[in-house]
Protein backbone atom coordinates (compact mmCIF):
# COMPACT_ATOMS: atom_id res chain seq x y z
CA UNK A 1 0.00 0.00 0.00
CA UNK A 2 1.48 3.58 -1.05
CA UNK A 3 1.35 6.17 1.96
CA UNK A 4 -1.58 9.11 1.33
CA UNK A 5 1.92 11.51 0.62
CA UNK A 6 3.61 9.26 -1.72
CA UNK A 7 2.88 9.66 -5.53
CA UNK A 8 3.80 7.32 -8.25
CA UNK A 9 4.38 9.05 -11.27
CA UNK A 10 5.61 8.15 -14.74
CA UNK A 11 6.72 9.29 -18.11
CA UNK A 12 6.10 7.22 -21.07
CA UNK A 13 7.12 7.54 -25.24
CA UNK A 14 7.05 5.87 -28.26
CA UNK A 15 9.79 6.43 -30.65
CA UNK A 16 9.58 6.06 -34.34
CA UNK A 17 12.33 5.19 -36.65
CA UNK A 18 12.38 8.51 -38.07
CA UNK A 19 12.89 10.20 -34.85
CA UNK A 20 9.72 11.35 -33.85
CA UNK A 21 8.13 10.72 -30.88
CA UNK A 22 4.30 10.78 -28.53
CA UNK A 23 5.14 10.90 -25.15
CA UNK A 24 3.02 11.57 -21.59
CA UNK A 25 4.11 12.59 -18.33
CA UNK A 26 2.07 11.92 -15.46
CA UNK A 27 3.71 13.84 -12.60
CA UNK A 28 7.09 13.01 -13.26
CA UNK A 29 8.68 16.07 -14.95
CA UNK A 30 12.28 15.24 -15.21
CA UNK A 31 12.75 14.78 -18.58
CA UNK A 32 14.81 16.34 -21.20
CA UNK A 33 16.76 16.44 -24.27
CA UNK A 34 20.47 17.18 -24.31
CA UNK A 35 20.72 18.36 -28.33
CA UNK A 36 24.03 17.42 -30.34
CA UNK A 37 25.27 20.79 -30.51
CA UNK A 38 25.26 20.52 -26.64
CA UNK A 39 22.01 22.78 -25.65
CA UNK A 40 19.46 21.40 -22.81
CA UNK A 41 15.64 21.17 -24.01
CA UNK A 42 13.41 20.55 -20.90
CA UNK A 43 10.36 18.97 -22.09
CA UNK A 44 7.29 21.60 -21.68
CA UNK A 45 4.42 20.07 -22.85
CA UNK A 46 1.53 18.91 -20.89
CA UNK A 47 2.57 17.57 -17.18
CA UNK A 48 -0.55 15.89 -15.77
CA UNK A 49 -1.00 14.38 -11.97
CA UNK A 50 0.49 11.82 -10.84
CA UNK A 51 -1.05 8.03 -11.51
CA UNK A 52 -4.35 7.68 -9.30
CA UNK A 53 -4.68 10.99 -8.21
CA UNK A 54 -7.00 12.18 -10.57
CA UNK A 55 -8.26 9.90 -13.53
CA UNK A 56 -8.29 12.48 -16.49
CA UNK A 57 -8.60 11.80 -20.35
CA UNK A 58 -5.54 13.18 -21.97
CA UNK A 59 -3.41 13.06 -25.48
CA UNK A 60 0.17 12.96 -25.33
CA UNK A 61 3.06 15.78 -26.36
CA UNK A 62 4.89 15.39 -29.71
CA UNK A 63 8.82 16.17 -30.08
CA UNK A 64 12.01 14.89 -32.49
CA UNK A 65 15.26 13.00 -31.88
CA UNK A 66 17.61 14.08 -34.33
CA UNK A 67 21.42 12.34 -34.90
CA UNK A 68 23.30 12.47 -31.84
CA UNK A 69 20.38 13.70 -29.41
CA UNK A 70 19.97 12.16 -26.30
CA UNK A 71 17.31 11.48 -24.35
CA UNK A 72 17.54 12.21 -20.57
CA UNK A 73 15.17 10.47 -18.17
CA UNK A 74 15.92 10.72 -14.51
CA UNK A 75 13.93 9.84 -11.37
CA UNK A 76 12.53 12.82 -8.43
CA UNK A 77 15.14 10.78 -6.15
CA UNK A 78 18.07 11.82 -8.05
CA UNK A 79 16.96 15.53 -8.29
CA UNK A 80 16.12 15.30 -4.57
CA UNK A 81 19.17 13.31 -2.87
CA UNK A 82 20.56 15.75 -0.79
CA UNK A 83 24.36 15.75 0.47
CA UNK A 84 25.90 15.22 3.86
CA UNK A 85 24.88 19.32 4.46
CA UNK A 86 21.33 18.82 3.40
CA UNK A 87 21.81 20.04 -0.30
CA UNK A 88 19.44 18.81 -2.72
CA UNK A 89 21.18 17.48 -6.35
CA UNK A 90 18.80 19.44 -8.44
CA UNK A 91 18.25 19.88 -11.80
CA UNK A 92 21.08 22.25 -12.60
CA UNK A 93 23.68 20.18 -11.35
CA UNK A 94 21.96 17.49 -13.52
CA UNK A 95 22.14 19.40 -16.74
CA UNK A 96 25.79 20.40 -15.89
CA UNK A 97 26.60 16.50 -15.83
Amino acid sequence: MVPDDVFITLWNARLYPDGRFDWVDAGHGWAEVRRAEGNVEPFTGPHRPPIGVEIIEAEGDHGRLFAGDVLVLVSDGVIEQPNPEGERFGRKRLQEI
